[in-house]
């Protein structure tokens, strides 16, 4: 964290003639990122000073709507936010973050639930929850529970507050045997909660946080230059660094010459089997945890021919005819021949890997990004690994004439 201000700093550039106040309306679980955020953007603007009002993101958009003076809207739900940009109050909005909702309990407690379907045990008397018509995670919590028809099972033990920061008190206090919150909430506890287990995200709409600047604000060019610094490396890593996910999900693009080119997000590609490894690079050695490039290949269908000396050349399509291509959006390639990576087929061990040394992979780096393990130098590790194209080398190198 010590070289987060010096970055951020770089990242906003020279400075320009500030105003004397910036306010910015936001969720009340984004509090502690955007203090620090703050205090980093005011150094870059001397004499500027954030005033941020951070609650409930129904309370927000109501004191926007009914006339609060703001420069930037940042919510914790695609609404209010769409809603109030149709309306013309604020411009279009960008997501700067993503959230878990995770059921949590006291670390003190002998009580473990491992599903929604737990809390419905008589151990649990007292669940809290944010009021759903103006806290976001209160109407993710009930749209899991509705969904697994525990609404009526559970529904007297709600105990309602109306911020996310007012559950997790509840939780740590003891007050309640377990809560509704989010994951970054539960990381910022001091460990005086611990997660009991993760809603599933399909249970639910998407949790996003999308920032927008207000259009009526009287310093639109500060504003955006916020938003756009939240959604930049700099944010995205004070964001990460207080448990929120990404603003967008990992995901791998894969295309060309294969059965099934589509697109394969993170919970797809964990669902192939987790592996880790150790893997070198020029600040030493790192353990890494993600899968191997074969799987991804196999998961659109593109299986491995066969191979071995018994097999007719003509059959030996797999790894003679094709190669992979590694790609990140910084134009930076890798080529690998589809015979290397076969697993029975010697040394190369390349993984498509979204850890490092136990952490989300750094914001310049990921959120995925490709190790091969067994290279002796990093120079086919390639950062922000976004897209694989299979190759058929048939269509480049037209074949010799015999």
């Amino acid at each position: 964290m010590t070289a987060l201000p010096a970055l951020l700093l770089a990242a906003l550039g020279a400075a320009v003639p500030p105003p004397a106040e910036l306010t910015v309306l936001a969720a009340s679980s984004l509090k502690k990122p955007l203090d620090a955020a703050s205090r980093a953007f005011e150094g870059a603007h001397p004499g500027l000073h954030i005033h941020l009002s951070a609650a409930a993101t129904g309370v927000i958009a109501q004191q926007l709507e009914q006339g609060a003076p703001a420069d930037v809207f940042i919510g914790a739900a695609a609404e209010p936010a769409h809603g109030l940009a149709a309306r013309g109050v604020l411009e279009a909005p960008v997501v700067i973050a993503r959230n878990r909702l995770v059921v949590a309990v006291p670390s003190r407690s002998a009580l473990h639930p491992q599903a929604l379907a737990d809390l419905s045990s008589a151990a649990y008397r007292h669940l809290g929850i944010g009021t759903a018509k103006t806290v976001p995670a209160g109407e993710y919590a009930m749209q899991a529970i509705r969904g697994a028809h525990l609404d009526r099972a559970l529904g007297e033990r709600f105990v309602y507050s109306e911020s996310v920061a007012q559950v997790l008190t509840q939780v740590t206090s003891g007050a309640v045997e377990a809560g509704f919150v989010y994951q970054s909430d539960v990381g910022g506890s001091d460990g005086a909660a611990v997660v009991a287990f993760a809603i599933d995200d399909a249970a639910h709409d998407p949790i996003v946080y999308p920032a927008a600047v207000v259009a009526k604000s009287g310093q639109l060019a500060l504003a955006r230059e916020l938003v756009a610094l939240l959604q930049g490396a700099a944010g995205q890593r004070l964001l990460t660094e207080a448990g929120f996910l990404p603003a967008h999900e990992a995901g791998l693009e894969v295309a060309g010459a294969v059965p099934n080119p589509g697109h394969l997000g993170q919970a797809e590609l964990e669902a192939l089997g987790a592996v880790k490894g150790t893997w070198s690079d020029h600040q030493g050695a790192h353990e890494v945890l993600g899968v191997p490039l074969d799987r991804v290949l196999a998961r659109v269908g593109f299986e491995a021919g066969p191979m071995g000396k018994d097999v007719p050349k003509a059959e030996k399509r797999f790894g003679y005819k094709k190669v992979v291509v590694a790609n990140s959006p910084d134009g930076f390639q890798a080529v690998f021949s589809c015979a290397e990576l076969r697993p029975t087929m010697g040394p190369t061990r390349a993984l498509v890997i979204w850890q490092l040394d136990g952490h989300p992979l750094p914001v310049e780096q990921g959120p995925l990004r490709l190790a091969v393990l067994t290279d002796q130098e990093p120079s086919r590790s390639l950062y922000a690994l976004d897209r694989l194209d299979v190759v058929d080398l048939r269509q480049v190198v037209p074949p010799r004439a015999k």
